[in-house]
């Protein structure tokens, strides 16, 4: 059997969500939105898939995307307003920015980066 492709995914989103917002399950917007936010969703596990099978780290721009999809989703559907929306992604990105740098902080340096200093007994 054969697998399905990345693109193959990416592709499949797009009618379904037509059929949706066609049938009036979707608003025209909704639609957009839940578009956006299968893309970046689909980007991020691939991303993960990736990262454990080569040991890479996964990369920010992955999950800035798919942070920032499910804010536009949340604005959409009326749960958090424009300006709150951009608020959350703003604290969220910078959470993942910090979160990401001391992953890739080397232990044996302090946690700015430069190697700590040696203690003296005295």
């Amino acid at each position: 059997m054969r697998s399905v492709t990345r693109e193959q995914l990416y592709a499949a989103v797009v009618p379904i969500v037509a059929l949706l917002v066609g049938l009036g399950v979707l608003t025209d917007e909704q639609g957009v939105a839940v578009t956006g936010l299968a893309g970046a969703v689909l980007t991020l596990i691939y991303a993960v898939v990736m990262a454990v099978h080569t040991k890479a780290p996964i990369g920010r721009t992955a999950i800035y995307g798919v942070l920032a999809a499910i804010v536009a989703a949340l604005a959409v559907w009326g749960f958090v307003t424009e300006s709150t929306g951009e608020l959350i992604l703003a604290a969220a990105m910078g959470v993942v920015g910090v979160l990401v740098a001391e992953s890739n902080t080397k232990p044996e340096l302090g946690h700015d980066g430069i190697p700590d200093i040696p203690h003296r007994d005295v």
